[in-house]
């Protein structure tokens, strides 16, 4: 499978697919045997045998404990082999890979030139990030799939710490940048990890939590603490949660000299009273999430919890549990909570997808002294999104931008500060169809920055998208869907004059473990999704 760009205007003329720029981009999926059957027979088994291949791509596809498997972070740049070159970074790309998705690929963060056209109808070459198999490497575990990969950031030095979850066990990395080629890591003495070349790269695995240390179950989910990246979070399939603390250094001598320690736990409890209830499953499907959020005066070390039908906060500085009324109703209407996204730029507003729902939540009682009626841990915004009930594989992608600064006056017309103007837009998509709703969401001067609702609700289908990418199965839906903002600047005669576009970039990672990337082409005055 080859990686696959091009550039997806707004607009109803035919789309140009950028010529060049085509980097290497070999799966990481061998070619599949296939069985060869003979006589009347060969019909008929065949096509059992490609039922078969589509439940298990689907069951794997779109089991609950699967998250977001592409995730953009960095590596630290070393001056040599051993020393760290300061707080320099490069930036990477890791995806799962493998057959079954069972280790994990990062790759280098490039350049490539594309063709687009201005306002005025005139084509600008530009050179916007891509992903490369530039200083490609892998890390395989014990075997497992990979459910889920996150970095603590995705710029600066806390984008250098990275988590990848399995069955059994959580993994902790910080990627490194050689300066010569070093051999790729394996936990597993499979011929395949063997098989990748050495590449300036390194996964660097520092430190491993298995389920053996968090209650014996399976984890759920995973979260960097956003401020400190030595601190992250667990929760487990039953709601078991805790926190750790990452302590140590790399060594010259030694590999890694790194250690983790416990800092707090805890449970989520599915049921109201303390008795369990006499139901087989009462943790429904094993769903989980956790995320840091903010509260009012700036701590960020307080943790929002949430499974299908509860969704708690738990402040740890004065160690109470504080309900999040939802709107679910009875649990006869089997409404569930999907999906939970913390905010980058405003730390404490959390975006909260139910089976019927997208809200934005705030945790800082700031947000909502204005708001006549608030409750605590109000609702800022809220959309009814239509889709169907019965998809729990709906999820979010949350793209954020800064777009303006602004000031607030006093009545003497005196400039209190300066506040930025964000625009947010909120990707609602589904892994067993190619459907995507986009709501945005800009925060005008004043202060909170109460959301707004800005334009109504756009369409972007991705079997559209992979059908002007020339991709022959059109059906394919991803298992991780991001969006990034990319910052150009037009190279005319005037360099001062602004491009008048407005560049992003869809991310996809398919169901075969291949990468997908498209070009999103707009004005300034409206995010381009959809026709």
């Amino acid at each position: 499978t080859v990686k696959r760009e091009t550039v997806y205007e707004n607009s109803t003329k035919d789309n140009e697919i950028v010529p060049g720029a085509r980097n290497g981009w070999g799966s990481s999926c061998g070619p599949s045997a296939r069985s060869v059957h003979l006589g009347l027979a060969s019909a008929p088994i065949k096509e059992e045998e490609s039922l078969s291949d589509a439940i298990i791509t689907s069951l794997g596809q779109h089991h609950p404990h699967c998250s977001d498997r592409l995730a953009f972070g960095g590596a630290s740049w070393l001056s040599d082999n051993h020393v760290l070159s300061g707080n320099a970074t490069v930036p990477i790309a890791v995806f799962a890979s493998g057959v079954n998705g069972e280790s994990i690929t990062l790759a280098q963060i490039g350049r490539d030139r594309v063709t687009v056209t201005d306002k005025n109808d005139e084509k600008v070459a530009l050179e916007i990030p891509t992903i490369t198999s530039n200083s490609e490497t892998s890390w395989t575990g014990n075997g497992e799939v990979v459910q889920q990969i996150c970095f603590a950031a995705t710029s600066g030095q806390r984008s250098t710490r990275m988590a990848a979850r399995l069955l059994s066990s959580t993994t902790i990395f910080h990627p490194l940048f050689h300066k010569t080629p070093v051999p790729a890591v394996s936990q597993s003495n499979t011929s395949a990890s063997s098989a990748v070349q050495a590449s300036l790269l390194d996964a660097n695995p520092i430190l491993t939590i298995p389920v053996s240390r968090t209650g014996g179950y399976p984890h759920a989910d995973i979260s960097f603490h956003p401020v400190s990246y030595d601190l992250l979070a667990l929760i487990d399939q039953h709601g078991n949660w805790s926190t750790w603390r990452i302590d140590g250094k790399r060594s010259v001598t030694a590999r890694t000299l790194f250690s983790i320690q416990l800092v707090n736990t805890g449970k989520l409890y599915t049921w109201q009273s303390m008795r369990r209830p006499l139901q087989a499953d009462p943790y429904h499907d094993g769903w989980h999430k956790v995320c840091w959020v903010t509260d009012g005066d700036g701590n960020s070390d307080s943790l929002f919890f949430a499974n299908r039908r509860t969704a708690v906060i738990h402040a740890p500085i004065d160690g109470e549990k504080y309900s999040v009324s939802l709107g679910l109703g009875q649990s006869s209407e089997a409404q569930w909570i999907l999906d939970i996204k913390g905010s980058a730029l405003h730390p404490s507003w959390i975006f909260v997808l139910t089976s019927t729902r997208v809200l934005c939540i705030s945790t800082a009682e700031t947000d909502r002294r204005d708001m006549p009626g608030a409750n605590s841990h109000a609702i800022l915004c809220s959309w009814q999104h239509f889709r169907s009930r019965q998809d729990i594989t709906l999820s979010l992608t949350i793209l954020e931008t800064v777009h303006g600064t602004g000031q607030e006056f006093s009545a003497g017309k005196e400039v209190l500060r300066l506040i930025c103007l964000t625009a947010t837009v909120i990707l609602l998509w589904s892994r067993i169809n190619a459907i995507v709703n986009a709501y945005r969401v800009n925060t005008p001067v004043g202060h909170p920055p109460f959301p707004l609702s800005w334009v109504e609700p756009s369409l972007l289908e991705i079997s559209d998208v992979c059908a002007r990418l020339g991709v022959q199965d059109e059906t394919q839906t991803p298992l991780t869907l991001l969006m990034r903002p990319i910052q150009v600047q037009r190279p005319s005669k005037v360099p001062d004059e602004p491009l008048a576009l407005s560049l992003h970039k869809l991310f996809m990672l398919q169901a075969d473990h291949s990468v997908s990337e498209v070009l999103l082409q707009g004005t300034n005055e409206l995010f381009a999704v959809g026709g």
